[in-house]
């Protein structure tokens, strides 16, 4: 009897949001170090949503595209705060052995896979397409956005990749993305993106607004953001 032959991963891509459930998780504890807890739940409830309306602007342009929150907690998947998108969830374990799942698993449905945090509140649905382009061309396989603090925003793939290639990197340091990027290019073709903020700390938050000064194609609930950074700071 002939084998069926094996099906071809589908050719959409699939863009997994990384994200805490607030109320069951602490979030942004270091930037709460500096502005109280409040403040930190604000702004990273701002971030959800400003990330959520960027996916989903990216994919009213690319039909190929499909958002997923990868939520932390496994009791949260369901929650009422991730109903708009389809939701899984990160596994066991440190944030590389997560990273891994989540590409592994979604790499098994998709063509490609893009992973994206929810503390990029200047990260555009440009940014996405232009990972997106890089992905489809056969001059990449894998594509990186840095952050400004040595962490990386986005990442991207193609193809399999070993578990210790993600859980031998040091996340949350001054060379996270110098890390992943030597453990990647020896075997793989990366694009990289323009670099972006993140927020982490006081001094990230506060310095949103002079990186927005250049930014193109912000929406609504970013520049919404904006007036609410410049409303903490007096005078």
């Amino acid at each position: 009897m002939a084998q069926a032959p094996v099906a071809e991963p589908s050719q959409t891509v699939a863009l997994a949001i990384f994200v805490k459930t607030p109320g069951l998780t602490p979030t942004k504890t270091r930037l709460a170090a500096g502005v109280g807890q409040a403040t930190a739940d604000a702004f990273y409830q701002r971030t959800l949503d400003i990330t959520e309306d960027v996916a989903r602007a990216a994919a009213a342009t690319d039909s190929a595209l499909q958002p997923y929150w990868a939520v932390t907690e496994a009791a949260a998947v369901g929650h009422d705060r991730w109903r708009g998108l389809p939701q899984l969830w990160q596994g066991e374990g440190g944030l590389g052995a997560r990273l891994d799942r989540v590409y592994r698993e979604l790499l098994q449905r998709h063509g490609a896979v893009l992973l994206i945090g929810a503390d990029s509140p200047l990260l555009t649905s440009r940014h996405l397409g232009c990972a997106r382009e890089m992905l489809a061309s056969e001059a990449r396989e894998c594509v990186m956005g840095r952050a400004l603090d040595g962490g990386f925003y986005l990442f991207g793939g193609t193809v399999p990749m070993a578990r210790e290639l993600w859980t031998s990197v040091s996340y949350s340091e001054a060379d996270t993305a110098d890390q992943l990027l030597a453990l990647l290019e020896p075997a793989y073709r990366v694009g990289q993106l323009t670099p972006l903020p993140d927020v982490d700390t006081v001094a990230d938050l506060l310095a949103i607004p002079a990186h927005a000064a250049t930014a193109q194609g912000l929406l609504p609930s970013q520049r919404a953001l904006l007036s609410w950074i410049r409303e903490l700071v007096p005078g």
